[in-house]
């Protein structure tokens, strides 16, 4: 009976402890894979799963968290009847379980039991993607293409194994693509921003383009650009058209046969001016193709200006001079357009009105007016004295490393080093070097006493400084304005040579001039001269007085610009009279003509004359009521609609005559990305190419797509 309860109470105990083993079995983080494998353990950052399909052989399946790989592999290979099924089910329970759920038979060490939250990516926190959503694959290719087009870096950076650890690093489930797949990636982003920029362009009415030509590395480009004006904002818009080579001599006939991109990007007729340096070259180009020459265009390529000219102006003061005098062999050929639509359409060079760049030809106006002959000894001694000075400390600076950094310890600053490109930075570097002697003069001599090619400015010199550039401040802020981008319509460059020109007047009328006063004559003189045809230029005119701004109120009162404003307004009336004619043709319906002829048979007949006189008068009377009111407001800033007193016509007008670019800054921009492209590494880049590269980084810039 004893033995008996013995062996009672031994069952009893073997069956709870089965029970309490029971209870104790850790719950299995995929519980929907519970009819195949057996959850055993977590060991590290791995689960230990028994396969219940090798049976009664006992097989452990280590499977990392983080994927179901390892597990789907020992199906696939062992159990290939199974395999579809697992598979399925883990498709079925995608995101289900998890490497953050509690495990009972995890021990409580303080930070396995707790529910960490992953941390959100780059993306998620700008607001990129969505919190938790993955980062595709496309996102990664086109990060790539941007990144390796903006740097301008070789194809086959993405070879190289740091650029792939990294990738990895940031995303080990993201591929890097090989340099041949970049490239065809780039060249579809290229094709995708070409058919973009077309889409783009055909969407406006006007666009203005700057063109210019550079030469690098013994090789000469052309670049084009294109501008244009929202229709709904009147924020400017730019884009990149091309970079291409220009093979053989820089001829007229090659930049011709180049500039002939506007018919690829189907924008021959709606380019209201391009804006070019004053380069000879091309002034030939447009004296034989331009589409229509005005009479200002006419009279200056055909005569010649009798102060003198400018080394810069020389080569076609020399080119229309052989052909006036006929001495010699050269003759400017001018083509009749009768002519060249014999040879069909395709045959036809078309180019749009030339506009020389305002800002470089005040650079000339500038750099001309200290050369020139007549100007008197004393301000030419004194110019010559503080300039060489100057000039001697700017290139010490750049040439010696030991000077540069005493100098930055001795004035805690650098100097500022004008360039050769940029005449503007000349006053900047003035600014900077009077304000270094205005404060740390003696600092600034210290340094400069210990070396032997610098010498230190007498009081002559930095009193001459500082007037000089002063004197020259109007027209270097001048210039600043011009080649603005974003806010330079063509309707400010009046406004800002008249500012510019009071500005020299006001100077000369203070009394406060001791060394410069010759120079803001000459100036004054120069300013008159060279920018006479642009005061007269009919665009230029239209676009200032269409501009909400200026309107006609920076005219003067004196007899001989009431005459000129009297003009000026007549022209306004009369483009808002053309496009209120245009208007009304469009608006007039055929039910209406319809329905006077039910009234009299002959009523189109008898009546049109009347009809067509009384339009007329009403138009008219339309187009001087909306110009009278234009010209009584008050000027702004704004561009919205109500600045415009919500007339389409004028709205419409001010795009028309705004659109273009007053300077060719943007193009000469663009010439600045060849450093970064043409290089020894990247010599064997075909030409193609190039311009590939060139237009996707300017237009990644424009975030054209």
């Amino acid at each position: 009976m004893a033995l008996q309860e013995t062996v009672l109470a031994s069952r009893q105990r073997d069956s709870s402890e089965s029970i309490d083993l029971k209870l104790a079995e850790p719950e299995s983080p995929w519980p929907f894979l519970g009819k195949w494998v057996k959850y055993k353990e977590m060991v590290g950052g791995s689960y230990i799963f028994q396969c219940l399909s090798c049976l009664p052989k006992i097989t452990e399946v280590k499977v990392n968290k983080d994927t179901k790989a390892n597990l789907k592999s020992h199906f696939n290979r062992i159990h290939p009847d199974t395999a579809r099924q697992v598979d399925e089910a883990c498709k079925a329970n995608v995101g289900t379980g998890g490497r953050n759920r509690k495990r009972s038979c995890q021990p409580d060490d303080g930070w396995s039991t707790s529910k960490k939250q992953r941390p959100m990516s780059i993306a998620e926190t700008l607001g990129i993607m969505a919190q938790g959503s993955a980062l595709p694959q496309s996102t990664i290719d086109k990060t790539i293409v941007r990144f390796v087009v903006d740097n301008m870096l070789p194809l086959q950076v993405v070879d190289s194994q740091s650029f792939r650890d990294m990738v990895h690093t940031l995303n080990p489930k993201k591929e890097v693509p090989s340099r041949r797949t970049l490239g065809r990636r780039i060249l579809k982003t290229y094709e995708e921003m070409k058919d973009s920029l077309i889409s783009k362009l055909e969407q406006v009415k006007w666009v203005g383009t700057t063109a210019d030509c550079w030469s690098v590395d013994k090789k000469r480009y052309l670049g084009v650009t294109v501008h244009w004006l929202d229709p709904n904002t009147r924020d400017r818009k730019m884009a990149v058209m091309a970079c291409e080579r220009i093979m053989g001599s820089h001829t007229h006939d090659a930049l011709t046969q180049v500039m002939n991109i506007h018919r690829q990007f189907g924008i021959e007729d709606k380019v209201t001016m391009i804006t070019t340096d004053n380069a000879a070259k091309l002034k030939k180009t447009f004296v034989q193709f331009v589409s229509d020459l005005d009479d200002h265009q006419e009279e200056e390529a055909c005569s010649l200006e009798p102060e003198g000219l400018e080394p810069a102006d020389a080569p076609l003061g020399e080119l229309i001079a052989d052909s006036l005098q006929c001495q010699g062999n050269t003759e400017l050929e001018f083509i009749a357009f009768d002519d060249m639509e014999k040879g069909g359409e395709d045959d036809i060079i078309k180019l749009p009105r030339q506009k020389k760049c305002a800002a470089y030809t005040l650079q000339l106006m500038a750099l001309a007016v200290i050369e020139e002959s007549h100007m008197p000894g004393a301000f030419k001694k004194a110019y010559r004295s503080a300039m060489a000075k100057a000039q001697a400390l700017w290139n010490k600076q750049e040439t010696s490393t030991v000077f540069a950094d005493t100098l930055y310890k001795a004035i805690n600053r650098r100097l500022t080093v004008p360039t050769k490109t940029r005449w503007n930075s000349l006053y900047d570097s003035l600014v900077v070097l009077n304000q270094v002697l205005e404060e740390k003069k003696d600092l600034l001599y210290r340094c400069m006493n210990h070396q032997e090619d610098v010498t230190v400015f007498l009081q002559q010199d930095i009193d001459f400084m500082s007037e000089y550039a002063k004197v020259i401040a109007p027209v270097a802020n001048a210039l600043d304005h011009i080649q603005g981008e974003k806010q330079c319509y063509l309707g400010c460059l009046i406004p800002t040579l008249i500012v510019t020109k009071k500005k020299l007047v006001n100077l000369m009328a203070s009394g406060n001039l001791q060394f410069c006063k010759p120079l803001v004559n000459h100036l004054l003189a120069a300013l008159e001269r060279r920018f006479a045809a642009t005061f007269e230029d009919e665009e230029c005119l239209l676009a200032t007085a269409f501009h909400p701004k200026f309107r006609l109120k920076w005219m003067g009162s004196s007899e001989e610009t009431m005459v000129k404003r009297s003009k000026v307004k007549s022209l306004m009336e009369r483009k808002v009279k053309e496009i209120l004619c245009r208007t009304d043709l469009k608006t007039t319906t055929t039910s209406s003509s319809e329905n006077k002829e039910k009234e009299d048979y002959y009523a189109s007949i008898c009546n049109e004359e009347d009809d067509t006189a009384g339009n007329h008068r009403s138009t008219k009377s339309k187009a001087a009521q909306i110009v009278n009111m234009w010209l009584q407001a008050k000027g702004t800033e704004s561009l919205a609609d109500p600045a415009f007193n919500s007339e389409k016509v004028l709205i419409e007008l001010f795009l028309r005559y705004n659109t273009a670019m007053p300077c060719s800054a943007a193009v000469e921009c663009l010439f600045s990305f060849d450093k970064a492209i043409i290089r020894a590494q990247r010599s064997s880049l075909s030409d193609e190419n190039f311009n590939m590269l060139m237009f996707t980084k300017g237009n990644m810039l424009q975030n054209l797509v």
